[in-house]
């Protein structure tokens, strides 16, 4: 990392070094599919959001970006002046959301070219963004969180007319009078609705701290404990939230759509042939027994390999196939 620098604008700059190989365009793609309206934008390869951090009751608001240099190997960043005395905050989110101390050459061989596991920046916002997104699709999911900021997240001054918020904090979210009402004028389920209301008490109570926990089980049971939030949600946000590298959401049907072909059962029959003669229940049940029996190969990977599927880029020639 190389020295912190102000401009005469009292902007703060620095570099991160990754560890190479990365794949720069993969992360910066896959943030920016899920970019919240209002909050996040990314353009080629520049991400850039309003961020909010909570440090010894105190908070701290401003604004990010992230050049990836691909000639260099490094992340460029830029910070407002107001996020200043938190910087090292800052700087352990980025290495967190761009996992840029992940070394590749401990991945399995199948996970090939830098892949890396996306992080989150803020864990309120990645719990309603899950909670969002559970059933539809990720432009859906992100379409109801960019009316959440811009009708409920804090303005904040940027350089650029397409960030202006940051994402409305648990505190505010528990400050609604009528939390069911005011999200469903916004177009959220009632549900929902009152999952994210429950997430706000357990994040805000420390019931739910995604750093602290000592053990995947713990959090992934806590998760479970909230109304709402089944194991895809849970595992989603251990990946996803926690930055746990071997989460593994069997369920997913993105997962389910790359992985299926490739299955067969405990006779040697491929799934797909076996998928019109049982019943959707059956064939479920043989799917998702057959999918942890094949992802148990690639322990304690399987985020990446779970983004890999996701993003078509894994290399199946190097598949350890068990069956």
């Amino acid at each position: 990392m190389n020295d912190i620098s102000l401009d005469e604008n009292t902007v703060i700059s620095f570099d991160l070094v990754v560890i190479p190989p990365y794949d720069f365009k993969s992360i910066f793609s896959f943030l920016g599919a899920r970019a919240i309206p209002g909050v996040e934008s990314l353009v080629g390869l520049t991400y850039r959001r309003g961020l909010r951090i909570n440090d010894l009751n105190k908070v701290f608001t401003g604004w990010l970006e992230i050049r990836g240099n691909i000639d260099k190997n490094v992340l460029e960043v830029r910070l407002s002046r107001g996020l200043y005395e938190v910087i090292d905050e800052v700087k352990a989110l980025i290495i967190k959301v761009f996992d840029t101390r992940c070394n590749p050459k401990d991945f399995p061989e199948i996970i090939q070219n830098g892949l890396r596991l996306p992080g989150a920046f803020d864990l309120f916002e990645m719990a309603v963004r899950t909670i969002l997104g559970q059933q539809i699709t990720v432009q859906a999911a992100r379409t109801l969180a960019g009316r959440l900021a811009m009708n409920l997240g804090q303005p904040i001054v940027t350089p650029w007319k397409e960030v202006s918020r940051v994402f409305p904090s648990e505190e505010m979210i528990l400050e609604l009078e009528n939390v069911r009402d005011t999200l469903g004028e916004l177009g959220v389920i009632a549900a929902r609705s009152l999952t994210i209301y429950e997430m706000a008490q357990a994040i805000r109570c420390g019931r739910l701290d995604f750093n602290k926990y000592k053990h995947p089980e713990e959090l992934i049971k806590n998760l479970l404990s909230i109304k709402g939030i089944g194991p895809w949600s849970a595992e989603y946000l251990l990946m996803r939230g926690a930055s746990y590298r071997d989460a593994f959401p069997v369920t997913d049907l993105g997962i389910k759509h790359g992985l299926v072909d490739r299955l067969k059962d405990d006779e040697g029959q491929s799934l797909t042939k076996l998928q019109p003669i049982l019943s959707k229940y059956k064939f479920d049940k043989l799917y998702e027994r057959k999918a942890l029996e094949w992802s148990e190969k690639y322990k304690p990977w399987r985020s990446y390999i779970t983004i890999g599927v996701w993003l078509e880029q894994l290399d199946w020639s190097r598949a350890d196939d068990i069956f």
